[in-house]
């Protein structure tokens, strides 16, 4: 016996020999397992999602033996996520046994081989696997993921419900010619999507008539759940639309289809990152504990650079943590607020990370925490976490002598650059260059450097932000 959940909240943990279903006769009751909303119940307990991040399996006296959560980890007797919160079963919705696994919503409960049984998440990350040997081992971890499992016979319960839009936005920051929503899914949809945007429609939710014509769709690179809606024309960002299905939408699973009369609030997003050329400075990892904010290149797709929350810096080269990664989970994230960028005093804020010019000597990079992760020096050294250089003590203010240009971006006497192809340059005004990031290998080349000044890069017009007071040869904020 691997794990045994007691009614007073409790756990006892294996590997022990008593307490075995297989090994002693089990209890029996009056009515035979049930399924119902995400959730099964066995005689006097319930295993139950209670929102999109948390399992739970509870007594029916309300104490809660075991939390699991989407990120990889366990939590113990918290009872506001017990799965009697809600009296009612509810009818069976994306709940379901099949020969291999229970599925609960978002969450599996699988024999991923003859050794293991595992909890995973439909996000990747498994909380916990139980061995054979009667040892419990917890994540958050990516192995023993259940979720490449197809689901074959269901026998019973239902698998309706389990397939939904989970968003649809438009990127306000895009540059195609061609108007496009993000819809996305709980699950991958099929390979085969001819055709599919007939199973759509876009329209103001005041006027269902109103339609804006799909002209045409495809799979985001990468992330097959999600899906690029190509519009006739621009939706204005004054009304208010909704994405619904007008037809079951196939997904890659044939037993799971999203249903016709599902509905989206369309959101105005936007994209939170930097593009300076073929670099990106991006809030990374949507589902990540800690915020993450990193330097990346499309070339060869190499991260050279992660700050954390905590004030930890995490070098590359390596490849995930990527701005250019959309298909991810630990690539790009977006802002449905439409502030994901905000240019202000000598400081640029991306989602939660400033990057501000602190005074005439130093540049900063700071989580909204109030940690600094790295200190750039006009004598071209780098230096680590003194929160008194913080980009946070002060307010954002009026946008001055902060401003994002094809490539470079500006931030008083301090520009970062796209050098060229293959280089992004930290670069103080007086000419000393604090680090170069590479875009080839992923590497960082910590200064003093006295080559690839950005400063050498010409003079160009602004895209965002403002040239304002950039004019005087000295700041100090």
């Amino acid at each position: 016996t691997a794990m045994i959940f007691r009614n007073t909240g409790t756990i006892h943990p294996g590997p022990r020999f008593d307490y075995n279903a297989w090994g002693e006769v089990p209890t029996y009751s009056g009515s035979p397992p049930r399924f119902g909303a995400r959730t099964l119940e066995i005689d006097h307990w319930r295993i139950r999602q209670i929102d999109d991040t948390h399992l739970s399996i509870t007594h029916e006296d309300g104490n809660v033996a075991r939390i699991f959560r989407s990120d990889g980890t366990v939590h113990g007797n918290v009872n506001n996520f017990s799965g009697y919160a809600t009296a009612a079963l509810g009818d069976p919705t994306c709940a379901f046994l099949t020969e291999g696994f229970v599925q609960l919503g978002d969450w599996r409960l699988a024999e991923f081989d003859d050794e293991h049984l595992t909890v995973s998440h439909r996000d990747g990350k498994t909380s916990a696997i139980y061995s054979r040997s009667g040892k419990v081992s917890y994540g958050p971890t990516t192995d023993y993921n259940a979720w490449n499992f197809g689901i074959g016979d269901i026998l019973q319960g239902s698998a309706e419900g389990c397939v939904s839009i989970s968003g649809a936005s438009m990127d306000s920051q895009s540059v195609t010619s061609t108007p496009e929503i993000l819809v996305k899914f709980s699950s991958d949809l099929a390979d085969d999507i001819k055709g599919i945007e007939d199973l759509f429609k876009v329209y103001d939710a005041a006027n269902v008539e109103s339609e804006i014509v799909i002209i045409g769709a495809a799979l985001e690179k990468g992330d097959h759940s999600t899906l690029k809606l190509a519009l006739s024309s621009e939706p204005s960002s004054e009304v208010s639309y909704q994405v619904s299905t007008v037809g079951a939408v196939p997904t890659k699973d044939p037993l799971e289809t999203v249903p016709a009369g599902s509905i989206q609030d369309l959101m105005f997003a936007s994209w939170n990152y930097l593009q300076i050329g073929n670099w990106r400075l991006a809030h990374v990892c949507t589902l990540c504990v800690n915020s993450h904010f990193s330097i990346s290149s499309s070339t060869n797709m190499n991260t050279a650079q992660i700050f954390r929350q905590d004030g930890t810096l995490h070098p590359g080269p390596r490849k995930d943590y990527n701005g250019f990664d959309v298909g991810a989970n630990t690539g790009p994230t977006y802002s449905l607020s439409g502030d994901s960028v905000q240019f202000g005093n000598l400081v640029v804020q991306v989602r939660d990370w400033r990057i501000r010019q602190i005074d005439a000597t130093h540049l900063s990079v700071t989580h909204a925490s109030g940690n600094v992760s790295r200190i750039y020096r006009s004598d071209g050294t780098l230096h680590g976490k003194v929160n008194s250089y913080s980009g946070y003590q002060l307010a954002l203010g009026e946008p001055a002598c902060a401003y994002l240009a094809a490539s470079y971006l500006q931030i008083g006497d301090w520009r970062i650059g796209a050098f060229d192809a293959y280089h992004l340059s930290v670069s103080h005004r007086e000419g000393k260059t604090a680090a170069i990031y590479r875009g080839t290998d992923g590497s960082v080349l910590p200064g003093p450097q006295p080559n690839r000044d950005a400063w050498t890069i010409p003079e160009e017009d602004a895209i965002m932000g403002s040239k304002k007071g950039c004019e005087t040869s000295s700041l100090s904020a």
